[in-house]
């Protein structure tokens, strides 16, 4: 599956991330995807929707070796706000 068809998943699927269905498949998604890009747009519709549950595979891709250095400052960035949401 191409990370394009993944990500148009994810971009369709945001309109119903308050549905819980699509916070656990969301949850499941960041868990495992490994492209960045993808990775970003979870976390983001996850922090919008303020699901606390993100911050555990959050902090784990934070403290990932095969983690791009400019995704952890995105994942940094975003942890504290939904800390603090």
């Amino acid at each position: 599956e191409k990370p394009s068809v993944r990500l148009a998943a994810v971009e369709a699927l945001s309109k119903f991330a308050s549905e819980e269905m699509v916070k656990v498949a969301f949850l499941k998604a960041l868990e495992k995807d490994t492209d960045p890009a993808i990775q970003i747009e979870l976390i983001q519709v996850l922090v919008e929707i303020e699901e606390k549950r993100a911050l555990t595979p959050m902090k784990d891709l934070l403290n990932s070796k095969e983690v791009p250095e400019y995704l952890k400052k995105e994942i940094q960035y975003n942890i504290s706000s939904l800390e603090n949401s």
